[in-house]
């Protein structure tokens, strides 16, 4: 998969509440399954996804979960929550890869060999510092990510940071830690949402539309497509993509052999993105001059 891969990292942040955790869970269905693709990237290396959920209240994930296993039963057999208890049997809601004991975490994880290793949120797995460096601190706990899923592909979840008092809005390119977070990941996602006020010519009466987009801010593994990707979200919260035709055409390496036909290349290209062919031949030939 062009975003992410065996022993790569990727960091997804946002908003909370925007749907990280949903969209994380898109690609761990993806994964799990052995679907094709997620929001229309090529999924590489199916398998067991291991899920750290340490972010979400435990009957919330299990409605979420129960909507997502309706939508891709498939993924049921592969998908491993893994919940946390300390001496007491008291289930945890945080850890300390850098100072606890993760050798019981580790052997867990290992003996599932996952393909993917979901942790939500990436905060909540180690306890700061405050008189250590940062961005050290950082490094050190995606090297224990690694270590306790060696060979998997890693997605961490992030929250994104507010401005400072008395600026308006949120910092839009800014998360919540070290800038390590995205100095270690090979790709970076944020997921953004948008409301426009729109007003009804006849009545005057106002509205809002939302919107949301996935904003690539880092790609390592393959050449970007597109810097923001339009997200459509449905009514149980799941979420799809709207690409456009020049960024489709830009993904047919990654979908279709360097031999095949053109008229098959954009026939393919068509169905994986719900594009119609005659868009993608135009587009075609306004790239070819």
């Amino acid at each position: 998969m062009p975003l992410l891969a065996r022993n790569s990292t990727m960091m997804l942040y946002g908003r909370p509440g925007l749907g990280k955790t949903t969209l994380a869970m898109q690609l761990g269905l993806a994964v799990a399954s052995g679907s094709a693709d997620w929001l229309g990237f090529p999924i590489r290396r199916p398998g067991p996804v291991v899920w750290l959920q340490l972010d979400m209240p435990r009957p919330e994930l299990a409605m979420m979960l129960t909507r997502a296993l309706a939508r891709c039963p498939a993924a049921r057999a592969q998908t491993h929550f893994l919940r946390l208890f300390d001496h007491t049997g008291e289930e945890m809601w945080t850890i300390d890869v850098l100072r606890d004991n993760i050798s019981a975490l580790k052997s867990v994880v290992r003996a599932i060999e996952p393909a993917l290793f979901l942790i939500d949120t990436v905060a909540d797995v180690y306890k700061l510092a405050p008189h250590d460096d940062l961005n050290q601190q950082v490094r050190e706990v995606v090297r224990k990510l690694r270590e306790i899923a060696p060979s998997a592909g890693i997605v961490y979840l992030q929250h994104q940071r507010k401005r400072p008092a008395g600026a308006p809005g949120d910092d839009p390119d800014s998360y919540l830690g070290g800038m390590a977070w995205a100095a270690m990941a090979s790709s970076v996602l944020q997921l953004n949402r948008h409301t426009k006020r729109v007003t009804d010519e006849e009545d005057g009466e106002e509205t809002f539309e939302i919107s949301y987009d996935l904003a690539i801010r880092k790609m390592r593994l393959a050449e970007v497509p597109c810097e923001h990707l339009k997200l459509t979200k449905e009514a149980d919260g799941f979420f799809g993509a709207l690409w456009k035709a020049p960024a489709a055409l830009h993904m047919a390496p990654h979908l279709v052999p360097a031999s095949t036909p053109q008229k098959d290349v954009l026939a393919a290209l068509a169905r994986h993105f719900a594009i119609a062919p005659e868009t993608l031949r135009k587009a075609l030939q306004r790239e070819r001059g």
